[in-house]
């Protein structure tokens, strides 16, 4: 029955004990409370369980079968593996076989891996860059900006994917951070990386046209783009092949080439190119080889372009004159390629031309490591036990990398896992130190901090960094010696040169090697690279054009400090000659001429005289309205670089209001009185005059004078000893205007007609009338007969000025050669001859005159009278006075004048012919 009894009372006192010590049935179902959250943890972690009384705990890790009696669980794993622990428990009564009072699992992540360093994309923008950083993982990138010349320095941190801008000139060292705290390698952005949506490669070679001989494909890229090329218009990606270098395209007449490329962000670009090839023999007298890929003329070398042959040293046709030589000069440590084309005006060629050499690279296989990764361990606080490893990746093992003094070599990252530590500088800025284990250092030897990132060093001047750890060669200070960043001289300001250029460092301490690219920049120099030594001269031949990108890097103790870099254009071609803006005939304007030059550069313009003005970029060759102005036009280009292109030099006579008049002329068309398309006749010239302004009329050979012209403006006729023939009612009449005279003979030869008996009160009729104006003559013949009575110049109110000219003039009844009232009049050097009846040369009323070293001659059968004057004051000068006639029968006073005239200087005057020289004062 005892049995029966303790059988019955089992189940009633586990119950009792279950309500009194857990309220099992109050609370619901029993769970674990872990001694530390659930979550991710770069370090080891010891998880334990408290149990609730009257119950026990299995455990499982990572689906491992359950362990009884464990409480605790200790999670690790080697460094540089990331793992995630499941840890899954069952909870159950103390009685055997019980049931499960609940069941619960845990999920704890141990990431002992650091992140890779960020990733970079680029874009350029106005003054800096926007560079997008992405990480491999959760977390997020820690940045430094330093720009040294504002000497500005800022830092924080960005998501993944996010993008900073940075400024041009700035210097940037990046770090990722994972969830777990893990601090990954520092890194800065490469020179070498294209920006986003930028083509990763050029075409040099083919380029459209039709050329004579096969061509070379040569591509220019940046490092890291895949390139593949096509020649029968199919997708180069799918069956093209792949472009390792410059090689010779064997096909004729013509071809599609297609490229593509996949650039280092994995974007893909493509090209095409069309042009054709008729195979034909290379140009006498210039050696080229046949069929090769390229010409290389190694590291000096002129070459010589035949006579009748135009060539080009770019992308554009022939173009620059035949016979010029061609000077190539290598780049030390590079090879640079020109495209050379030539063209005898028919048929072209185009060939590549290398020239420099670059030493064999040095190929490095890297070593494969392998290694086994400890199994992770579970222990109780008493006890350990082993469970069974979870599923991680292989770890590198200690002596993959070998051990170094002080410092890492620089550039070789060391295997995570291994307690060495390495020193690396990026960016000159920053310097970072590679560690298992905890560093302190000092850039001042008194004043000790914790690494804890990149330490950013001021590089103006040198500095020494210094560091140690307990952990490493007996926590000896090691030092990192930081040299003052040197500055590259040489570097053409604007980046634009139109000379060689010559880069170096100064007396920098440090070793440089560089190495060059053209359109991109090149692969990041190694130690391998050539050295910069005392400098390096870019240069290109006369005639092209060639960007440079060079990058160097200065290595100091064996570390590589940092990286100097720049991109400029070596631009020796002249530009293209400017055009004047006139017509290429254009050589004589009536009117003002506007000037607009045009070009692709800067343009310089020298116009002399300097009788021009301007609106806006025109010129405006105004001219002189009283004169014709000559003017030449000198402009040449000038590009950004300082090269100056051919000089350009026209010549232009703004001649403002000329009319040219030429009879012989037989031109068809409208003539214009331009000197291309004369006038034929005098008539025209002086009809076409319009308003007051100046006038010019030149008269070439022989012109007609036929009708009566009224003259207001200031007309100027002259002649090249021209002859003008005025017809029958032809005169001149100047109202209020001018009429100038110069280098023309006028011949007015009159038929006579009945006339009758002219009165004293009414004018005779005159060639030529001036009225309140002005009439000047020199070196002019006028000859006027046929008339039956008449004169050659009447003029009232006016100015007249004769010098070095002949006055002719004979009538049948009465003649008076000037008739002038109320005017001056200045005659000096001429003649004047009249013949009539009755004649008279020189009659003034109410005027002044001044003659000097003339001579009047007189033909008079009844009266005649040299010079006759009325209220007028006149000065007399070296005269010669003649009557041709019998003295006995004259009775004609040569000077005759009233007692309200005035006469002075009266030396050298010459009488013959008269019976007297001048009267006693008498009355008209």
């Amino acid at each position: 029955m005892r049995g029966n009894l303790r059988e019955k009372a089992a189940p009633v006192l586990l119950g009792i004990f279950l309500l009194c010590n857990g309220n099992f049935f109050a609370q619901g179902r029993p769970s674990l409370v872990p001694s530390i959250p659930e979550g991710e943890y770069s370090t080891s972690v010891l998880v334990s369980f408290q149990i609730p009384p009257g119950t026990r705990i299995l455990l499982s890790l990572d689906g491992s079968s359950l362990k009884e009696n464990e409480k605790s669980v200790f999670l690790t794993v080697p460094k540089g593996v990331e793992h995630e622990f499941i840890i899954e428990t069952e909870l159950r009564s103390l009685l055997p076989d019980s049931s499960i009072l609940s069941k619960q699992m845990f999920t704890y992540g141990l990431d002992l891996k650091a992140p890779s360093a960020p990733s970079f994309s680029i874009m350029e923008t106005e003054g800096g860059r926007n560079i997008q950083m992405n990480l491999d993982e959760g977390g997020v990138i820690e940045y430094q900006l330093f720009h040294p010349f504002s000497a500005s320095f800022a830092s924080g941190t960005i998501s993944p994917g996010a993008s900073l801008f940075v400024p041009d000139g700035s210097f940037l060292c990046v770090a990722g951070i994972d969830r777990a705290g893990n601090r990954g390698p520092s890194a800065t952005p490469e020179k070498t990386f294209l920006s986003l949506n930028t083509p990763p490669f050029k075409v040099v070679n083919p380029v459209p046209g039709n050329w004579a001989n096969a061509q070379v494909l040569l591509i220019d890229s940046s490092p890291g783009t895949e390139l593949r090329y096509s020649l029968d218009g199919s997708d180069p990606s799918l069956t093209g092949l792949a472009y390792e270098g410059p090689i010779l395209l064997d096909t004729s007449g013509i071809t599609t080439l297609r490229v593509s490329a996949a650039d280092v962000y994995g974007q893909e670009w493509t090209d095409r190119i069309l042009y054709t090839v008729n195979p034909r023999s290379n140009p006498a007298g210039f050696e080229i080889p046949n069929d090769t890929d390229i010409f290389d003329v190694g590291d000096f070398t002129e070459l010589q372009i035949p006579q009748g042959f135009s060539y080009s040293l770019d992308e554009t046709m022939p173009a620059f004159e035949d016979g010029k030589s061609i000077l190539f000069s290598a780049v030390r440590g590079t090879r640079l390629f020109f495209p050379l084309s030539m063209s005898d005006g028919k048929i072209s060629w185009r060939w590549i031309v290398v020239s420099g050499s670059v030493p064999a690279e040095e190929i490095v296989q890297p070593a494969e490591v392998k290694a086994d990764i400890p199994a992770a361990e579970v222990t109780d606080t008493a006890t350990s036990s082993v469970i069974d490893a979870p599923d991680v990746p292989p770890a590198p093992d200690a002596t993959a990398a070998a051990a170094v003094d002080s410092i890492a070599a620089a550039g070789a990252t060391p295997s995570e896992g291994i307690e060495t530590p390495a020193v690396f500088i990026h960016d000159w800025f920053f310097v970072e130190i590679q560690y298992g284990f905890p560093v302190y250092y000092s850039l001042d030897s008194k004043t000790w901090s914790q690494y804890t990132r990149p330490v950013f060093v001021d590089r103006s001047k040198n500095a020494t960094l210094q560091w140690y750890s307990s952990h490493w060669k007996d926590a000896g200070i090691q030092a990192v010696h930081l040299p003052a960043k040197p500055l590259l001289e040489g570097v053409p300001s604007k980046l634009l040169s139109a000379e060689p250029v010559f880069l170096s460092a100064g007396s920098s301490p440090f070793t440089l090697h560089y190495e060059v690219g053209t359109r991109y920049y090149p692969s990041l120099p190694d130690l391998s690279s050539p050295e910069l030594a005392s400098g390096l001269l870019l240069e290109v031949p006369h005639g092209t054009s060639m960007p440079f990108s060079v990058r160097i890097v200065a290595e100091y103790e064996g570390l590589i400090q940092g990286e100097l870099d720049t991109r400029f254009v070596v631009d020796r071609k002249a530009p293209r000659t400017p055009l004047a803006g006139l017509a290429p005939d254009t050589a004589w304007s009536r009117e003002s001429v506007t000037l607009a030059p045009s070009g692709e550069d800067l343009i310089k313009v020298s116009i002399k005289p300097a009788l021009f003005s301007m609106d806006g970029n025109k010129f405006i060759l105004k001219g002189d309205l009283t004169r014709p102005i000559d003017y030449t036009i000198t402009l040449f280009a000038v590009d950004e670089a300082g090269n100056e292109s051919p000089t350009v030099t026209r010549t232009l006579r703004v001649d403002r209001n000329a009319l040219f008049v030429d009879s012989s002329f037989e031109g068809n068309g409208e003539h214009s009185g331009s000197p291309s398309a004369p006038f034929t006749s005098l008539d025209e010239a002086l009809s076409a005059v319009r308003g007051k302004d100046d006038w010019r009329i030149y008269v070439k050979g022989s012109a007609i004078l036929e009708r009566s012209h009224t003259i207001q403006a200031h007309v100027s006729v002259i002649g090249d000893s021209a002859l003008i023939t005025a017809k029958a009612d032809a005169s001149l009449t100047v109202s209020g205007g001018s009429l100038f005279l110069s280098g023309c003979k006028i011949n007015a030869v009159f038929t006579p007609r009945p006339e009758t008996a002219n009165s004293l009160s009414v004018p005779l009729p005159a060639l030529i009338i001036v009225r309140n104006g002005t009439f000047s003559a020199d070196k002019v013949e006028v000859i006027l007969s046929g008339v039956h009575s008449g004169s050659i110049l009447r003029a009232s109110l006016s100015t007249i000025a004769c010098t070095f000219s002949r006055f002719d003039l004979a009538a049948s009844e009465y003649a008076l050669l000037f008739d002038i009232s109320d005017s001056v009049l200045n005659v000096a050097d001429c003649a004047f001859s009249i013949a009539a009846q009755n004649s008279s040369i020189l009659s003034l009323t109410s005027s002044q005159a001044d003659l000097s070293r003339s001579s009047f001659t007189v033909t008079a059968l009844s009266a005649g009278r040299a010079i006759e004057i009325w209220n007028t004051r006149i000065a007399l000068n070296s005269l010669v006075l003649e009557r041709k006639a019998d003295v006995q029968m004259s009775r004609d006073t040569a000077f005759w004048f009233d007692d309200k005239s005035r006469v002075t200087s009266e030396a050298g005057i010459k009488v013959s012919g008269f019976l007297r020289y001048k009267p006693a004062i008498g009355k008209k």
